[in-house]
């Protein structure tokens, strides 16, 4: 347990029944401020997904910032992503910025006409037609959603899409495995597009 003190505005409080707690922007801005960044990511998208406060809000208040870890405030909040679905994929994405990867279009939809495939990803490089996503538990409870997932890569596959998959265990274990799958699959979605095999649409 760490004790951090600051000065706190009015605005910065609010009651929580009868207690009174730092509102979620000001605890954003104070976990931006003192956490590592892939935490602080991780649990600002999470108050994003809960619409605790905008993007445009986050943007204003880091901006507006002073003082020790004002640079580290600023850069989570141009790290954070309102459409991130999961802590995996706040992770995940960090990872990807800290190691320089391109940076993903994240929750795209992919429309494919010869199959009328429509599906959503959580993160794309469409000009390299590379899809990755990250793969968690939870969301395979049943044995139709298990077989759905599976025939939903087929059908990227199908569609001229290179898919990759990454777990839990990848991106906090063993990241160096998820940094090489990544760069791989845009080596060769780069490759393909330069020996002019397929066009990205």
């Amino acid at each position: 347990m760490r004790l951090h003190r600051a000065d706190i505005a009015p605005w910065d409080v609010q009651s929580v029944r009868g207690a009174l707690v730092t509102s979620p922007l000001r605890t954003a801005i104070d976990i931006a401020r003192h956490a590592p960044v892939d935490d602080a990511v991780a649990v600002i998208d999470g108050f994003l997904r809960a619409r605790k406060f905008t993007p445009t809000a986050l943007l204003g208040a880091a901006a507006r910032a002073k003082g020790p870890g004002r640079l580290r405030i600023q850069v989570v909040a141009a790290l954070i992503d309102p459409f991130s679905g999961s802590v995996l994929e706040s992770l995940t994405r960090t990872l990807l910025w800290r190691e320089g990867l391109p940076k993903p279009v994240t929750q795209l939809r992919i429309r494919d006409k010869s199959t009328q495939w429509i599906g959503r990803v959580d993160f794309a490089w469409p000009d390299r037609r590379v899809v990755l996503e990250c793969d968690g538990y939870a969301y395979h409870s049943s044995q139709q959603q298990y077989q759905r997932d599976r025939r939903r890569w087929s059908s990227l596959s199908a569609a001229g899409w290179r898919p990759g998959i990454v777990t839990w265990f990848d991106v906090t274990r063993n990241p160096n495995y998820v940094v090489r799958l990544v760069s791989d699959l845009l080596e060769l979605g780069a490759l393909e597009n330069t020996n002019g095999k397929r066009v990205a649409s």
